[in-house]
């Protein structure tokens, strides 16, 4: 299993804006590619005051599957962020292999 994490940090003031999109849009049209079994998405607690970090984590079969939605479906989907968010926000991305017994 594959973790693909995406942690975003904005500024607060447009925190509950990428909140909703991501619960009313965003999420979905990851989902809809059909390469991620499922996700986790969370807003880190800390002290900062005028920033806000949110972690969504998708997780797939395998680093095929991730390499395929990163190829066909990862570009459209950046653009669509970008065309709401542009400047707003930073971004980290990181791949774990989760390792079962």
């Amino acid at each position: 299993m594959i973790e693909y994490r995406v942690s975003c940090t904005l500024h607060k003031e447009h925190a509950q804006q990428w909140e909703q999109y991501f619960l009313e849009q965003h999420i979905d049209d990851v989902m809809n590619t059909a390469c991620f079994e499922r996700y986790e998405f969370k807003k880190e607690l800390t002290d900062e005051k005028d920033s806000v970090t949110y972690i969504t984590s998708y997780y797939c079969k395998n680093i095929e599957t991730l390499n395929r939605y990163n190829e066909r479906f990862a570009p459209a989907l950046k653009e669509d962020v970008m065309s709401k968010f542009d400047g707003l926000f930073s971004a980290k991305r990181s791949i774990s292999y989760i390792l079962e017994k």
